[in-house]
C-alpha cells in the first residue's frame, strides 16, 4: 500500500510538500523538484 501512495506522489503534477511539528520538512515530491529547483536530499 506505501508504494501506491508514492507512486500517487511522484506523478501529482502539484508540489507536495509535508513538514513534521518541528517544521522539518520530511517529503517533498518530483514536482516540488521542478517548481522550487531543489531537491529533498
Amino acid at each position: 500500500m506505501k508504494d501506491i501512495y508514492y507512486n500517487i506522489l511522484d506523478n501529482a503534477s502539484e508540489a507536495i510538500i509535508a513538514a513534521d511539528l518541528d517544521n522539518n520538512i520530511i517529503l517533498w515530491n518530483k514536482s516540488a523538484e521542478k517548481i522550487f529547483g531543489w531537491k529533498l536530499s
